[in-house]
């Protein structure tokens, strides 16, 4: 959500509506007024150079240059952009893929280990799982026992991941649409029987623990 105006009215930005603007930025206004309604507090009525503007980040609050931008400048400057690289390495899109096919969501650091050894470093593996965990890509184990768990948001940086571990030939996909449909399925392999032989083993996203 963006919202901008050039006259504050505490009416319009009420409380209410400052709770879901996480970012406020505040240019040279008339008054103490209006920079109270916009930032909770007075200074943007002092700022005197043009672009200059008050906000507060990471906890301090900070003057910081702005630049206008017209529309004709952002289209030529979008074609001109290079295509996005995936935002996981290969070996972190390895490891989703095993977690999923060979784990059953769950992120087991001395299991992962194991299977890309040689790939990565325990102490790499534990330290990137913390980070996905404070992401909100893996869920918080519910036990110093448990493991943390593959979630969606995880699952959609990796729709088609490559395995480079012991099973290279599966495929890993997650069906989109109805969440009750979703489901993360593998290619057949020798040894399945019946409808597994056919579409491989499926298992529904909803069953994993904070995934859905």
């Amino acid at each position: 959500l963006v919202a901008a105006t050039q006259r504050p009215d505490a009416n319009v930005l009420n409380p209410q509506a400052k709770a879901n603007l996480t970012t406020r930025i505040g240019f040279r206004v008339a008054s103490h007024y209006d920079s109270q309604i916009i930032l909770d507090r007075a200074g943007a009525e002092r700022i005197k150079r043009v672009g200059l503007a008050l906000t507060n980040a990471g906890g301090q609050w900070r003057k910081v240059q702005c630049a206008f931008v017209p529309d004709e400048a952002t289209g030529e400057w979008v074609t001109v952009m290079p295509k996005t690289e995936s935002v996981l390495s290969d070996i972190e899109r390895s490891l989703v893929a095993y977690a999923i096919e060979e784990l059953g969501g769950a992120f087991k650091i001395n299991a992962l280990y194991q299977a890309h050894k040689g790939q990565i470093s325990q102490r790499k593996l534990t330290t990137l799982a913390q980070k996905w965990e404070r992401r909100g890509w893996l869920t918080s184990p519910a036990s110093r026992s448990d493991s943390r768990k593959v979630t969606s948001k995880l699952l959609e940086l990796c729709p088609n991941p490559t395995l480079s571990a012991q099973n290279d030939d599966t495929v890993i996909r997650v069906l989109r649409g109805d969440t009750a449909q979703k489901a993360v399925i593998r290619t057949p392999r020798a040894g399945d029987t019946g409808d597994t032989a056919k579409v491989g083993i499926t298992w529904p996203v909803s069953a994993f623990q904070g995934v859905v």
